[in-house]
This record gives structure tokens, sequence and C-alpha cells, in this order.
């Protein structure tokens, strides 16, 4: 019998290798995106807005998941009042409404992507952004639905995700590299800040996992290396690969206010999850070095 899921925000970064591992180990997978059709072999793709309450209780109910992937949000460390407003739309909203759709479909167990800038078993000082904001909303709105209600519900605070695929060029990772590639120096801050960088594919397996955790209780658990690195040390690293002919700008632009050392402590996810990090960084950047400068190489052509 196929293994049912559905995947929430699958045409982002992480959730289209989800999407993708789900369906080549041979999961029934209906793929959400707000804006693009997810475009993978016996995957069904629909288009809509899950802070439409709606939409997300008639496309659970209509597709009876046995896991819920919910992936879809807003990932964004940009400070200003402005980010309020769609963070809480797009992070806790849709977190909520899939909850209760999940809840009324009698789905066996929601996977949530968490973040280890909210984790409080990471950092238990408040959020350092209106996307930490929401995604502790959410964790906590996890744990309501847990104590309360009874749902099964798992929360991965992911770490500092990198890998092929991620084509927001706003982040640090894909940022570098392009500036790199392109003869240019990445205008960074002055790179002392240390945070944990995990590929997606590390991610992936981890959620999978969580999906298939023989296990009806609800958990959290920290998903990194459990090694951090500095800023300055992976501008370096990717300078390396990238054959990088000019040095990158440390300093010239400022760091971001209550900007923290983020390492994940992967104890529990070993323990419980039988789960670790395949993938080492120096060669995962290697990897993902190649694909952008592949990536490039053809728009630029």
């Amino acid at each position: 019998m196929s293994r049912r899921a559905l995947v929430t925000g699958a045409s982002g970064f992480i959730g289209r290798h989800l999407t993708r591992e789900l369906a080549r180990q041979g999961f029934e997978v209906t793929a959400i995106s707000r804006d693009d059709e997810v475009d993978v072999a016996g995957v069904r793709s629909v288009i809509g807005d899950l802070s439409i309450p709606e939409f997300a209780r008639d496309v659970i109910r209509g597709t009876r998941p046995q896991c819920v992937y919910h992936f879809a949000g807003l990932a964004s460390g940009d400070r200003s009042l402005m980010m309020v407003g769609p963070t809480f739309d797009a992070n806790l909203l849709t977190t909520v409404n899939v909850l209760m759709a999940a809840h009324e479909s009698n789905c066996d167990r929601v996977v949530i992507a968490g973040s280890i800038e909210e984790s409080r078993d990471v950092d238990p000082a408040p959020p350092s952004s209106p996307y930490a904001a929401s995604k502790m909303a959410a964790s906590l709105y996890a744990k309501l639905f847990a104590s309360l209600y009874g749902s099964s519900i798992i929360t991965l605070h992911i770490a500092f995700v990198y890998g092929p695929g991620q084509l927001d060029f706003q982040k640090l990772v894909p940022y570098v590299i392009r500036s790199y590639v392109e003869g240019n120096a990445p205008a960074l801050t002055e790179g002392s800040r240390v945070v944990d960088w995990i590929h997606v594919s590390d991610v992936v397996d981890a959620a999978i996992l969580a999906g298939e955790l023989d296990d009806t209780g609800s958990h959290a658990f920290s998903i990194g290396t459990g090694t951090g690195t500095s800023i300055r040390e992976l501008a370096g690293t990717l300078a390396e690969l990238c054959g990088a002919l000019v040095p990158p700008e440390f300093g010239s632009i400022p760091n971001r206010p209550l900007d923290r050392e983020r390492v994940a402590d992967i104890t529990r996810a070993t323990e419980v999850l039988g789960w670790k990090p395949k993938m080492d960084l120096n060669e995962g950047l290697r990897t993902t070095v190649a694909w952008y400068k592949e990536l490039l190489a053809h728009v630029d052509g």
C-alpha cells in the first residue's frame, strides 16, 4: 500500500528536495505551492494559499495524507517592521490552519519545519526577528495541539540550510558563490558570527524519518551538524572552491541586531530518530559550488 504524504511549500528550496525524495521512495505525494506548479513525476501538484482556512481544510480532507510535511513559510532575517505581517501570515497563520485541518481529518502526523532561530533549547532569549517570533509562536501552537488535542506533531528546529537548488540569492551561500563566480567581492558583516550549516539532503532525511517514526507522541528535534562555522570561515572556504579573484569585504554591511551563535544539539535526534548528518561541510560546499557554477554559466550563456 502506498504511503500518502502531503508536502506544503513544495516549490521552495527544502520542499522541492523533500518532494522528490518522497516520490523516489514510493510515497503517494501531493505537493502544495502558493504560486508554482511542482513538476515531479508521479506527484500531484496543487496551487493554493494555506493562509486561507478553507483551502487548507479542503486539500487535506481531499487527499487524506498519513503525514503532512509542513514546509511552507517565509524565511527572512529582515528585522524591519514591514516583515511582521508577512511572516505572521506565512509562518504562523498557515501552521495553525494546517494543524486544524490535519486534526479534523484524523491525519496520523504533522512534521513542521521549525527554525534553530526560535528553538528554546538553543537559546532561551527573546526572538531576534519577526521571522523567529512567528516560528516560535507556531511551535507553541504545535505544543498546544499535541497536549490538548492529542495530535502527533514533530517539530524540526532546523539549522542554516544550504545546498544545490537554493535560488534565493539574498541567502548567504548563494549570494557569496554568485559574487565570487562573477568576479565581485561579496559585501558581508564583520563575519564573526558562528552558526550551524546543514546540507539540504540531511534535512530531508531527518524529515522523512520524523514522518515515519513509530511513536504516536509529539517531539521537537534540533537538526544540524552540531558544529559551528563562522561566516568568515565559510566565506574563505567558498573563495577557495570558487577560485575567487577578490577577497570578501568584511564589515562593509552592519551586523544585524540580536544575531547570536546558533549551533544545534542533535543528541535527541540521534537517539530517538536514529538520524545523523551524513554530508561533510567541505564536500557539501564543493558540490553546491559546482551546481551554481553550472547554473550561472547557463544563465550567462
